[in-house]
C-alpha cells in the first residue's frame, strides 16, 4: 500500500488520497463500511498505476488526469459510477450499461465485491 496524505492510505493502482477522501472513509460506518471497502479496494486495483483518489461530487472518485469513475456508500447499497468514457471503452459488450449509468452493490447482507 502506498502511503497517502495525512494518513490516508490507498491500495495499489493508485498513487495518492485528497485529504477529503480520509473524511469520507471515516464517515462510512456500520455494514456498509466492509461492502464500499472492497468496492473502494476494486476500483483502486484496476487503476492505472499513477492515479489519485479524490473527492469530486462529494463522493470519492478516482482520476487519471480526468476522472474515471466515482463511487459511494449510500444508506442500503453502494455505488459506481463510471464514466461516459470508461463505458464506450468496453465497446459493443458495454451495452447493457449504457443506461442506467451506476451499478449498485446491496443488500449488505451479500457478499462485497472482490477486487
Amino acid at each position: 500500500m502506498t502511503k497517502a496524505k495525512k494518513g490516508a492510505t490507498t491500495p495499489r493502482g493508485a498513487g495518492k488520497a485528497s485529504p477529503g477522501v480520509g473524511a469520507y472513509l471515516a464517515a462510512v460506518k456500520g455494514p456498509a463500511r466492509a461492502t464500499f471497502m472492497g468496492l473502494r479496494a476494486a476500483v483502486l486495483s484496476a487503476a492505472p498505476k499513477g492515479s489519485e483518489e479524490t473527492i469530486s461530487y462529494r463522493i470519492p472518485a478516482v482520476r487519471h488526469g480526468v476522472v474515471l469513475v466515482w463511487y459511494a456508500a449510500f444508506r442500503d447499497h453502494c455505488s459506481f459510477f463510471p464514466t461516459a468514457e470508461i463505458i464506450r471503452s468496453f465497446g459493443p459488450s458495454s451495452a447493457p450499461l449504457r443506461h442506467p449509468r451506476a451499478l449498485s452493490v446491496s443488500p449488505w447482507e451479500e457478499s462485497s465485491p472482490s477486487p
